[in-house]
This record gives C-alpha cells, sequence and structure tokens, in this order.
C-alpha cells in the first residue's frame, strides 16, 4: 500500500475506532506539521465553480447546497450535496472532455469526471490543502454495511476484504511496447490482480513520449508513421494528430506552451507544435542531426544539439528563430540543463567532452574530458549533480556544476544503458545484465570519493534490442509520493513494484502479453485542481447502483454517497 495511504488508513482507523491516540503521537505531529486545512475566505477568492455574477467590488454569496454547480460543458450526470459537522461535502459527475459520451445519466462504459468540493458551510470558504479518499463499490448484498466498515475494509489492504470496483486513489502504469501499442494498468502490485484499463493502438512503433505536468495529456511519436498523437489520460483517447517527417524526440517546454518534435534525417530540424491542440506553430530547419533538445528553466531559450554538424543551436522561444550556432566540434549527442547552474550541459560522443552553455550568455564554458562514448546526460532533483553514461566504456560520471568538474566515476560494467531516479536513489539499468544498480543519491557528489553501488535484481532483457543510444525513454520510473519504483521487464512482459530498501522487488503486474520498452506512472488519485475541488476521472464498467464512501483526513469526515449508472443500450460510439 502507498505510504500516503497508510498514513491515512491509521488516520481513518483510528476515527472510525473512536480513538485519538494519534492527537498525543509525536510522529504523527511531526508528520502533519504545518498548515493541513487551510480555508480561503469569499473575499480572497473567487467560486471555483466558475465566475462570480456579482458587481465588481463586491463579495459574492455563497450558492446554497442544494443548488449544483454548472458543469464545464453545462451537463451533470449527478449532484448531491451534504453537511456533517459545518462542512459541505458536494459530489458531482459530469461527462468527461473528449469522451464518448453516450446520454443525460452516468451510462456504464462511459468516462466520468469526478469532483468533490469540501467547503464550509456557513460562509462557502473553499477547505484546501486536502488528501481526501473515495472509492466506488456496487452495493449489490451489501446495501446495509454501514460507511466507516467500508472505508475501514478498504483501508485495511488485506487480500480478505471486500474490494471496490474502483479505487480512486490510486496510479496507473502506461507502458510503451515494442509492438506499436499503449498498455494502461491497474497494477493492483498488492494482490496480484491487474487490471487492463485501455490497451492504445497506435498507427506504428511508439520512439518517444511526453506527459503534461497535470498528467491529463501524453504525446507519442511514431517515425514509421510519420505522425504525433496527443492522448487524453482521462478517457485514454487518441484527440489529436499531427503529421511530421519521422519524428523522433519529443520535448515540451517548461511553460508547456509548445511541444517540439526533432524530426527527420536529410533535412532534418525541430517542428514546434501548439501542446493544446499539436497545431504546427513553425518548422525550424537546423543541420545534420539527429537532434536532442533542452530548454533553459525560463521557458526562453531551446538549446538543440546537431550531431551530424558538430554544433548546437540555441532558439530564442517567443521568435522561434536560431540566434546562435554553437560550432563544438565532434559529436554533440545529448544536452540537459542544470537550473541550479542555469546552463545546459552537453556531451560529445566522439571526443568524449562535456561543455556547458551558460543561458544568460550563450556561449560555450571550459569542458570537462572524459572519454569517448559518452551519451545520454541528466540532472534530477535541483541540478546541482550531472550523471552522465558511458556504455561502451562502461562507466557512470557524476559531475558537480559548482565545480565543473567530474567528482566520481562508478564503474558499471555490462553496458549501463539508462538511468532514472527517485528522490532517494539512481537505478542504472545495464543492456547485458538483469540486476539493476543502484546509487544512494545523499552519498554522492564527495570530490574523488567512491561510488556506494547496490544490486537490485532487475528486469529480464535480451540486451541491446531494448535499447538505442537516442532513446529518451525509461525502464525505470518513481511512483509518485512514494520511496518506491515500477520496473518494466520486457522479457517477463511484466512490470515489478520495487520498496526502497527492500532486497528485491516486492510486486507483479501483467502487461498483458507486451513487451514493455518504457513506462511511465499516471497518477489517479483525487487532487486539487482548484480551491475545495479535488477532482480525478474514471470508468464505471458495470451498470448498478454505487456507494462511493468519502474519507476527509482533516477535520476527520466519512461520507457515503449513493451513485446510479445505467445499463448501455446503445453501441458505444
Amino acid at each position: 500500500m502507498p505510504i500516503e495511504l497508510r498514513v491515512r488508513a491509521i488516520l481513518a482507523i483510528s476515527f472510525i475506532m473512536g480513538t485519538s491516540c494519534l492527537s498525543h503521537s509525536p510522529r504523527w505531529q511531526a508528520r502533519t506539521a504545518g498548515p493541513v486545512l487551510r480555508s480561503v475566505s469569499a473575499e480572497q477568492q473567487p467560486s471555483p465553480r466558475g465566475p462570480s455574477s456579482s458587481r465588481p467590488g463586491t463579495v459574492s454569496k455563497p450558492a446554497p447546497a442544494s443548488v449544483p454547480s454548472p458543469s464545464r460543458d453545462g451537463r451533470i450526470l449527478f449532484h448531491n450535496t451534504v453537511v456533517r459537522e459545518g462542512i459541505a461535502l458536494e459530489l458531482q459527475i459530469e461527462p468527461l472532455s473528449g469522451a464518448d459520451y453516450a446520454g443525460a445519466s452516468i451510462i456504464a462504459g462511459d468516462y466520468i469526471r469526478i469532483s468533490i468540493g469540501v467547503h464550509d458551510a456557513e460562509t462557502g470558504s473553499p477547505l484546501t490543502g486536502l488528501h481526501p479518499s473515495a472509492w466506488m463499490s456496487l452495493l449489490r448484498d451489501s446495501a446495509d454495511v454501514p460507511c466507516k466498515v467500508r472505508v475501514k475494509s478498504y483501508l485495511s489492504g488485506s487480500l480478505l476484504a471486500a474490494r471496490p470496483e474502483v479505487d480512486l486513489n490510486t496510479y496507473y502504469v502506461a507502458a510503451l511496447n515494442q509492438s506499436g501499442s499503449i498498455t494502461v494498468v491497474d497494477p493492483q502490485f498488492s494482490s496480484g490482480r491487474s487490471r487492463l484499463v485501455s490497451r492504445i493502438e497506435l498507427k506504428g512503433p511508439g520512439e518517444d513520449w511526453s506527459l503534461s505536468s497535470d498528467r491529463s495529456r501524453l504525446y507519442v511519436s511514431m517515425p514509421t508513421a510519420n505522425q504525433v498523437a496527443a492522448i487524453d489520460t482521462g478517457s485514454w483517447h487518441i484527440v489529436r494528430r499531427t503529421q511530421i517527417q519521422k519524428p523522433a524526440r519529443l520535448a515540451l517546454q517548461p511553460d508547456e506552451q509548445y511541444l517540439w518534435v526533432s524530426y527527420g534525417d536529410q533535412p532534418s530540424g525541430i517542428a514546434v507544435l501548439r501542446a493544446s491542440d499539436l497545431g504546427l506553430v513553425k518548422q525550424i530547419a537546423l543541420a545534420k542531426g539527429p537532434h536532442d533538445i533542452a530548454f533553459s528553466s525560463d521557458s526562453r531559450f531551446a538549446l538543440v544539439t546537431n550531431r551530424g554538424a558538430g554544433s548546437v543551436a540555441v532558439i530564442e522561444t517567443s521568435r522561434l528563430a536560431v540566434i546562435r550556432e554553437l560550432k563544438t566540434g565532434g559529436q554533440p549527442s545529448h544536452v540537459a540543463f542544470s537550473a541550479i547552474a542555469q546552463s545546459a550541459y552537453v556531451t560529445d560522443s566522439e571526443n568524449g567532452m562535456i561543455f556547458s552553455i551558460s543561458a544568460a550568455h550563450q556561449e560555450v564554458v571550459p569542458r570537462m574530458q572524459a572519454e569517448p562514448g559518452l551519451t545520454h546526460i541528466y540532472f534530477p532533483g535541483d541540478g546541482r549533480l550531472g550523471f552522465v553514461l558511458n556504455p561502451r566504456q562502461g562507466k557512470v560520471h557524476i559531475l558537480d556544476v559548482a565545480r565543473n568538474e567530474i567528482v566520481q566515476t562508478a564503474a558499471i560494467d555490462k553496458m549501463p544503458a539508462q538511468i532514472a531516479f527517485s528522490d532517494q536513489l539512481a537505478y542504472v539499468v545495464r543492456q547485458g545484465s538483469e540486476l539493476i544498480e543502484m546509487f544512494p543519491l545523499d552519498q554522492l557528489g564527495g570530490l574523488h570519493t567512491r561510488v556506494p553501488v547496490v544490486d537490485l535484481p532487475g528486469a529480464k532483457s535480451s540486451g541491446a534490442s531494448y535499447f538505442a543510444d537516442d532513446d529518451s525513454t525509461a525502464l525505470v520510473v518513481q511512483i509518485p509520493g512514494e520511496n518506491s519504483v515500477v520496473i518494466a521487464s520486457p522479457g517477463d512482459k511484466a512490470m515489478y513494484y520495487y520498496d526502497e530498501g527492500m532486497a528485491a522487488p516486492m510486486g507483479i503486474s501483467s502487461n498483458f502479453g507486451e513487451e514493455p520498452r518504457a513506462v511511465l506512472v499516471i497518477d489517479r488519485s483525487l487532487r486539487e485542481r482548484t480551491p475545495g475541488i479535488y477532482e480525478t476521472s474514471t470508468q464505471l464498467d458495470k451498470p448498478g447502483v454505487y456507494s462511493l464512501p468519502l474519507l476527509v483526513n482533516s477535520p476527520p469526515l466519512v461520507e457515503c454517497f449513493t451513485v446510479p449508472v445505467a445499463p448501455r443500450t446503445t453501441p458505444k460510439r
């Protein structure tokens, strides 16, 4: 069970049992120190459901709890509000934008958005900073089970306990597969009962993908299909397609206004697309590629490598024009930006050099010498330490941007091909071994000190067929809010769950017959989208009457809503 849910479970069970032991626990007080609950007054905050209709300069009176708030498209499928201990809990369900909408009520199989509003019943002020939990289960023969008993059962995590049809506190794992598809899986690692949420058939094998920061859009490049697609992660439908000649690398600007796509062999360059609708804004012809892309942290500049021409192009994003082309020589292959140094760092695979380019001056500053064969470079966290791979030489270099030098080198045999990061560890995936090497991040950065390395039994692979020098995807990804990761196993056609600190992975999820070449974790828990409004999206496969138990952590409240779902009488469009 995720750490956050474990904490919620302790709180909920304590509340359900009528105890107050947690309030006197120093460990609990330390964990919840700071503003957990914050009420924003109506004078300070406009209505989260839409603009006020009152005159400028006046305070809007909160709408009565029984009045439904307007949905994004005017179609409310379900609405109910209850008041408990002076707190109004509002449940609203509406069709998901872009989903295959079927009627004026909730229909089995439709994609829906669930919004839960929490506000002061008297003033209407939203309560922010909460972490609500919710589930949905068919009532069937359990209509008389008390709400608190349902919540306690769901939070227990026991394999013998009743499980809900839909868990609104979970995450999905998306796998980019060798076959030209994306599988979306509810892994349920603790029970081993993984569920296939969606299988998205692409027009060709995916080369690269990029996820928006709010995790609502997933972009995929397909070179053999000359296409870039945008996927709505609520409905898991492809909602936009754009034709680009041999698209490869994808990169979202930090402000996410544009999606940048490297394309072609000869000619080659960058296609700049609007992230909102994949509309082509401009194609920028560049010197010979392949190309890698990085951005300054303020989105003012893009830095693009021209490997075949021995140069790096500096592009001003406001004008979408090349303002400088820096001759580096060799083969500048990969680039990454360090926020703390405000510089981009480029690896030269031919000469074994690492050089930096200042965002302020767009000039190459003193270089660091390594050895030929350098590939990817990464800057996790605040960007103080950079990690550089050399698969052919079996090395991982660690550079310190403050010193502008390589401070540590780890010897990693069997071709270290990828590196991924959690908050605590670096994970090095190797082409020639099932073992993954781990570095504790808090023990790195010492000048000329040994890099501590720990082995982790990892994912089966069959060697180089799963890796490419230009591959920017990852086989390891951190689970949001946890000290744990998901590890994709192409050979096993599965994903593993690893809880950091353990000797081996603790759970496995099927990838339903597909070989994953990359994974992403999509957080589907209730998140605060606007003050006091917590949202997620889901699909209810079965018709019937559902119970939606809602747990609010502070103040501790439990409430169950009854939600009817009608059977589908017409085929999905």
